[in-house]
């Protein structure tokens, strides 16, 4: 199974590094797809909403698209939602092999739960454009998580962890088709401490 990791997060950093929470989820996702024994796979980020031939092809060639995005006032971010749009034309008017579609949004509120609506619209996408949909995931504490970088602070979310290994074991089809929602392993009052602590470190190095 070759799989398509899709970054739907517009942040940029000043580096032009990634560094939102979506591609920190996608990297763990990676190492758990590799669990799964899936090596294969190709990376896109939308930034932009506009879907590029060679973007259509590359995933096309891929047998699961697995989604990461933040969730913008409950739902799906403008740009996607034009890039997700221009796919659904593409499968109508062409066709497409079968591929499995799975979705990881992270929200700015502590509870995970808040993502639910947002993962529910890109399991309606998916339908109509004959996709199947698998698996969702719903992480809260999504600035924490960006923050603290691709590994630090994953002592945290040891729920996310756990909420991983279903997300993949579903979007790989070794496990039942699901929808988890985690949130961070602290209290809300101790999660925005800690935001805070780590926003004035970075405003004091700029």
């Amino acid at each position: 199974m070759k799989a398509a990791l899709i970054n739907g997060s517009p942040r940029i950093g000043i580096d032009k590094s990634d560094v939102s929470a979506s591609q920190t989820l996608l990297t763990m996702a990676k190492r758990y797809l590799r669990r799964n024994h899936v090596h294969d796979y190709e990376e896109l980020h939308c930034k932009t909403g506009e879907l590029k031939e060679k973007d259509l092809e590359l995933l096309m060639g891929c047998e699961l698209w697995i989604l990461a995005f933040p969730v913008y006032c409950g739902g799906i971010p403008s740009h996607l939602l034009r890039f997700l749009q221009a796919i659904e034309e593409a499968v109508q008017m062409s066709g497409a092999p079968e591929i499995y579609v799975a979705a990881m949004a992270t929200g700015n509120l502590y509870e995970g739960e808040a993502c639910a609506p947002a993962i529910s619209m890109v399991a309606n996408w998916a339908e109509a454009s004959e996709l199947t949909f698998t698996s969702g995931l719903g992480v809260g504490g999504g600035p924490v998580l960006a923050l603290h970088g691709p590994y630090a602070g994953f002592r945290h979310w040891r729920s996310l962890g756990r909420a991983m290994t279903q997300f993949v074991e579903g979007a790989t089809g070794r496990g039942a088709v699901t929808r988890i929602y985690c949130s961070p392993n602290m209290r809300r009052r101790t999660l925005l401490i800690r935001l805070g602590r780590i926003l004035r470190k970075k405003w004091r190095a700029l």
